[in-house]
């Protein structure tokens, strides 16, 4: 009985491509907007070109939404999800 080779699995093997970052004093408006435009589900947010969070189309809603916020007030670092691991 011949054995299957064993073949490690990346975390690229089930990721897109298509990363967008938006600037940590963003609006929830634009980053809603942006995610609408891009076609994605979430964006890092990057201060001074690091990243620093993550903002998804679900902390939009209960973050932003549900609890009555003004999109065009809330920034990106008051509802984003943090700390941000990276992986290579």
């Amino acid at each position: 009985m011949a054995q299957k080779e064993s073949k490690a699995t990346r975390v690229s093997d089930y990721t897109s491509s298509k990363l967008v970052t938006i600037d940590s004093d963003t609006s929830a408006f634009e980053i809603a907007n942006r995610i609408l435009e891009k076609q994605v589900s979430a964006v890092i947010v990057v201060d001074s070109s690091k990243p620093v969070g993550i903002l998804t189309e679900r902390d939009l809603i209960r973050q932003v939404i549900a609890k009555d916020s003004p999109p065009s007030k809330t920034p990106a670092t008051v509802r984003m999800s943090t700390p941000l691991c990276v992986y290579r």
